[in-house]
């Protein structure tokens, strides 16, 4: 709680003794918060005054701000935050930093080690092959058989800048926590530079600039939808293709999906019940199932038996059968169809966030959120036959 001046009057006259040992003590910081402290030194008489402390990269630094009761605690913050204004802006002169104290660094912790340690904590929540594929780039990396106090800013950019651009930068962000990581455990203290896998301020032109691509899944128009449907196989990808079209769903939500799923909305029709672990959003998410839908998935199978037995890009290697044999352009992908759907809801003026909840998006912010708890099944289920419907089934 911030200091008032009764507070700092309280402070100084208080006895500056230990309670453990009894034994003098000549200075005391007394928080005020936001780094602003009441400096008390003892002695006669006893005196009082402000100052800020901040970091820096490589050290702490501190400004003072005169003597309580000259200043007061109101005026101290403002001039903390005007002195804040400057910092920011450069035109305050530069502060004198300290340097940080040695620390104790392990030596020698093999990268490996550290890639692992690292995963068992920030990837608790990750899918299993989203950690895989993590961990497998990392250990990739040429830098990967040095020691992570031995890994400098040019093993960085070596082991980095001959890799495409987008998987460059995600392997860049998972190698700096990684390393941020190790220097939280005391296995490497950073240079001046800091994280050698960081590049900010005047390292920032050592790395080259990302842009994230707005490039769009290529998507099927909708008024071409029914087309498709008609004309893709009766096979067992091609069915799952079908059961994908009509649920809207992700292929890798598919893909993972068993019988003990399918499930009954208390009476009122059969829902798929995916899992959080399943989903993008890591929110379970269910999808009504109607009449077509039930019948692509046949006979039930055991709990733990998959809706469909797929081999690797099996839909997407139907798709593009199917579109080649419609003569159309071959480079439709699976989750475009996502992007189908939702076009032909916007255009035929369907309720917007009842579509966006079947594609298992945020609806609202985070507040609306909070209380709209519902998953708005028989809007969503009655959004699906009208999409059911157009597509001829």
């Amino acid at each position: 709680m911030a200091l008032s001046v009764l507070d700092c009057q309280k402070h100084i006259a208080a006895p500056l003794v230990s309670t453990k040992t009894g034994a003098p003590i000549t200075i005391r910081k007394v928080p005020d918060g936001n780094g602003l402290f009441l400096i008390i030194r003892d002695g006669e008489p006893r005196r009082a005054f402000w100052t800020y402390q901040f970091r820096t990269g490589t050290g702490f630094s501190s400004k003072g701000f005169g003597p309580f009761p000259d200043v007061t605690p109101k005026k101290a913050r403002e001039k903390v935050e005007e002195y804040k204004v400057k910092l920011r802006s450069g035109t305050a002169p530069a502060p004198v930093v300290a340097p940080r104290a040695a620390v104790p660094v392990t030596a020698g912790k093999p990268f490996p080690e550290v890639v692992t340690a690292w995963l068992d904590v920030a990837a608790v929540k990750w899918a299993a092959k989203t950690r895989a594929a993590a961990e497998r780039a990392l250990l990739r990396l040429p830098l990967a058989a040095k020691a992570v106090n031995a890994i400098t800013t040019d093993d960085v950019l070596a082991s980095l800048l001959p890799l495409p651009e987008r998987q460059r930068q995600d392997v860049r962000q998972n190698l700096a926590r990684a390393l941020d990581f190790a220097a939280g455990r005391k296995w490497v203290l950073f240079g001046a530079d800091g994280n050698p896998a960081r590049f900010e301020n005047e390292r920032r032109e050592l790395w080259p600039a990302f842009t994230k691509s707005k490039k769009h899944h290529a998507a099927v128009d909708w008024n071409d939808a029914p087309a498709l449907y008609k004309a893709i196989d009766d096979t067992e990808a091609g069915r799952a293709l079908r059961f994908l079209i009509l649920t809207t769903c992700r292929a890798g939500e598919l893909e993972k999906a068993t019988w003990s799923e399918v499930v009954s909305d208390n009476g009122n029709g059969i829902i798929w019940r995916r899992p959080a672990d399943h989903m993008k959003l890591r929110e379970e998410h269910d999808v009504p199932l109607t009449a077509a839908a039930l019948a692509l998935l046949g006979d039930r199978g055991a709990p733990d038996a998959p809706l469909f037995k797929l081999a690797s890009n099996a839909m997407l290697d139907t798709l593009k059968a199917t579109a080649k044999r419609l003569h159309w352009n071959d480079k439709a992908t699976v989750h475009g169809l996502r992007s189908t759907f939702r076009d032909w809801a916007g255009d035929n003026k369907e309720d917007r966030d009842t579509a966006e909840k079947q594609l298992a998006h945020h609806v609202g912010d985070a507040v609306e959120r909070a209380y709209s708890r519902s998953q708005w099944l028989a809007r969503r289920r009655e959004l699906l036959d009208k999409w059911t419907a157009h597509l001829g089934v």
